[in-house]
Parts: structure tokens; C-alpha cells; sequence
């Protein structure tokens, strides 16, 4: 009876992280928006520099992005946020951005979250 138990707690946990995996960690903060890629680039220079892109999943245009960008060194402690501007992205397409950290502590990971867009006027 308690291996009936155990079976079936480890087989919700295992269900709840593939929900937090799939569904709720999709970068996605802004309807209709997504961060489809993102990466930490070590240059030349030892200067670190994150760099993805963002995809317009609507049928509207905007004019820009706005992105939140939080900084974490190796221990998992928060060092800084960051906020960048994309340029104009069309309907249903991409756009890249790159920000170069300066002056900042060794980065280990990062979120990027989308802020918020301004629609394109005509």
C-alpha cells in the first residue's frame, strides 16, 4: 500500500515539472510575444554579452519592445536588471537583440521577460 503511495507522488511531481517546463516557463510575458532564443556570449575581451530574439506571434506591427533582462551570478543571487528597446518588428516575424554587459559582475544566468510593446501607428 505505501509503494502505491510513493508511485503515485513521484509520478506527480514528475507530471507538475513537465507542466512548469512546457507550459509555464515559456519566457512568453506579453500576449502574443515570445523570447524564442536567448544565450550568454563570452568575448574575446572577457566582456559578457546576451544576445536572442524575439518573435511578434500577431497580426499587428509595433514599432517597439521593451525587454527586462534580470542578471544572476553562480550562486543564484541577483546582480542587476537590465531593460533594452528592439526596433520594429512586423507581424508575425522576428527581430534579434544583443545587449553587452559593461561594468557588471560575472554572470552565470539571466531571464529576459518582455516588458511591453508599442504598436505600430500608421
Amino acid at each position: 500500500m505505501n509503494r502505491r503511495y510513493f508511485f503515485f507522488a513521484i509520478l506527480a511531481i514528475i507530471i507538475l515539472a513537465m507542466i512548469y517546463v512546457f507550459v509555464l516557463n515559456d519566457e512568453q510575458t506579453e500576449a502574443g510575444f515570445s523570447v524564442e532564443s536567448s544565450e550568454l556570449i563570452m568575448a574575446e575581451d572577457d566582456v559578457q554579452s546576451i544576445a536572442g530574439v524575439i518573435r511578434n506571434n500577431t497580426d499587428q506591427a509595433v514599432d517597439a519592445m521593451e525587454l527586462e533582462i534580470k542578471l544572476f551570478d553562480d550562486e543564484g543571487n541577483a546582480i542587476g536588471t537590465l531593460f533594452t528597446k528592439t526596433g520594429e518588428i512586423l507581424a508575425d516575424s522576428t527581430t534579434a537583440f544583443y545587449l553587452k554587459l559593461v561594468d557588471i559582475s560575472p554572470v552565470s544566468e539571466f531571464e529576459v521577460s518582455i516588458v511591453n510593446s508599442k504598436e505600430k501607428s500608421d
